[in-house]
């Protein structure tokens, strides 16, 4: 067999596929088991994120009483004409176009209400909302428009009937108040400030709009179902099984052998940000939630990085400028081998957090990929080799399917296996005596995984058994 170095040279540009997150020309994916993330046809898909879903105080109320002032001015502007028009016919000494000065603000909403439509499906809610409330003076129509779905995102589900109908109280009010408001302006100002009030409230608007509300996190979406890249439950339980596989390790190791750990988490924010980590994303909530474990090393030939300059140093991938980077997510290195007379500089191995494109159909941000230092099945023909979760054999030649789906009823050969399942899988191997706990962690070189292709079952071992 040719050398670790030159098999993972050999297959580069497969790995450069594996890493541009392009799920068709991936030919090392794995497939879906029980879908994973969630679906939502009702539009609360906040509640079902990974990070702080909604604003909390003071940003939460500017928020609403920005909605607020939408409202108002939507209200105000169908209304406060009514009473400006005597004021309105004086000056032009002509009645031919009465029926114009209310009219004109309904047909802008009307005009433009399909095309900001069509923009939320094109663009973030943020952007388009703030494209189109840039004409200040109309604001009523972006208002008809955006404050719905901005509403939606950012008051939490058991908020809502209470807000929307504090919301509906308030532009009854305005409603009623308009042609008031609008008799004060023509005495004391004159008729065109009832045009004009337009400008400085809904400059105001457009302010906090911008200052107080962030987009969900970018997904795919069909027709009204969309789907989430990951869920806060999958955190919780990725971070719940990491933990209970570390705390096995634990248990099996000399009590003098454990390492002091000078923080309770594996990272902190400021370790990703220095790694290049993307902000918001699954494997950034993973990695400052899970326990530091107190071992060197957390898998055969695999390292924990407890030196987080070095884990900065080693990530290849999480610095590669992007386009859209909130929507492409990058492989992080989470485990890298420790052989280093097998080192490749171009593309270390290790375990890796899965690669993709959040906006394509049935990505699995929850996923990971093991990239082996030598190829699984060199002889095509051995039919005792490495298999998937699907029952079928591993590609010969493949260092990149150890433990992935393989073929699935519920979403063919696309997405990643979770990485909460690895760790579950890993925990039994330490708890049945496949792997053995030594004075530094799991004992073994990389060339454990080796042990998937010895044949007389020995790949049950190292597969994933389906759960769809």
């Amino acid at each position: 067999m040719a050398s670790s170095m030159t098999e993972v040279k050999t297959d580069e540009q497969h790995v450069a596929s594996w890493v541009s997150g392009d799920a068709n020309s991936n030919e090392f994916a794995g497939s879906t088991g029980r879908p994973a993330t969630t679906f939502d046809a009702i539009s609360d898909h906040a509640s079902l994120r990974g990070e702080a879903e909604y604003p909390t105080g003071a940003k939460f109320w500017l928020l609403m009483l920005t909605l607020a002032a939408v409202l108002i001015l939507s209200s105000v502007d169908m209304n406060i004409v009514a009473t400006a028009v005597p004021s309105i016919t004086d000056y032009f000494h002509t009645v031919a176009d009465v029926g114009w000065y209310s009219s004109a603000f309904r047909l802008c909403q009307c005009s433009f209400q399909f095309v900001l439509g069509k923009g939320y499906k094109l663009f973030s809610i943020k952007f388009a909302a703030l494209r189109g409330g840039q004409y200040v003076h109309h604001a009523h129509r972006w208002e008809g428009c955006s404050w719905t779905r901005i509403f939606v995102q950012s008051t939490p589900l058991r908020r809502r009937p209470m807000s929307t109908g504090v919301m509906g109280a308030v532009e009854g009010l305005a409603t009623l108040s308009a042609p008031l408001l609008g008799g004060a302006i023509v005495q004391s100002i004159g008729w065109r400030w009832c045009f004009y009030i337009n400008a400085p409230l809904g400059a105001v608007t457009l302010v906090l709009t911008m200052c107080c509300f962030s987009d969900t996190i970018p997904r795919s979406q069909l027709g009204r179902w969309a789907w989430l890249p990951y869920c806060s439950a999958q955190v919780d339980s990725t971070v719940a099984a990491v933990d209970r596989y570390s705390a096995t390790i634990e248990s099996r190791m000399p009590s003098e052998s454990l390492l002091s750990i000078s923080t309770p988490t594996l990272f902190i924010d400021e370790d990703l940000n220095a790694a290049s980590v993307s902000q918001k994303c699954f494997i950034r909530s993973i990695l400052t939630k899970v326990k530091a474990p107190r071992f060197k090393l957390i898998a055969p030939g695999l390292e924990v990085p407890h030196n987080k300059i070095a884990f900065a140093r080693r990530q290849k991938f999480t610095d590669i400028p992007r386009e859209d980077s909130g929507k492409n997510i990058p492989p992080v290195l989470l485990f890298v081998s420790t052989d280093s007379s097998r080192m490749n500089d171009l593309i270390p191995t290790g375990l890796y957090s899965e690669s993709l494109h959040r906006c394509d159909y049935d990505t699995e941000e929850a996923g990971f990929r093991l990239l082996l230092p030598f190829t699984l099945r060199p002889d095509f023909r051995d039919e005792e080799e490495a298999r998937m979760s699907g029952g079928r054999l591993v590609t010969s030649g493949s260092f990149t399917e150890l433990f992935q789906h393989g073929f699935s009823p519920f979403g063919g050969e696309r997405r990643a296996q979770r990485l909460e399942r690895l760790f579950q899988r890993w925990t039994e191997l330490i708890e049945s005596g496949v792997w053995t706990v030594g004075k530094d962690g799991v004992e073994g070189g990389i060339d454990k995984f080796r042990d998937a292709d010895n044949g007389n079952g020995a790949w049950m071992g190292y597969w994933i058994a389906p759960d769809w």
